[in-house]
């Protein structure tokens, strides 16, 4: 097995995380079929994300370097759907991890 240092954490419902999260959409939000800014407003949308639904980040030390979230609260049909999901270019084609 390979080691690494990436860790999955889930995005707590505060304020820095929502700032974080935020920050990091629009840093990468480049790399998505339609980028959520030509849409929407990426704190408005990283806001009601993150409080409706649920979101985890991918870190490598302090630097996050994915994300990941959707709302997964449909407790009657037992569906979920996935919203976002994020991959730094820099960790992107990453193998054997």
């Amino acid at each position: 097995m390979i080691q690494t240092n990436f860790k999955i954490q889930k995005i707590e419902r505060t304020e820095s995380s929502i700032s974080m999260s935020t920050d990091f959409i629009k840093k990468y939000e480049h790399l998505l079929p339609q980028p959520i800014s030509t849409v929407t407003d990426v704190a408005d949308y990283a806001r009601k994300l993150i409080n409706i639904g649920e979101c985890w980040c991918l870190k490598k030390e302090d630097e996050m370097a994915g994300f990941i979230g959707g709302y997964i609260n449909n407790f009657e049909t037992k569906k979920a759907f996935l919203q976002l999901l994020i991959v730094s270019d820099k960790y992107q084609n990453m193998r054997g991890w």
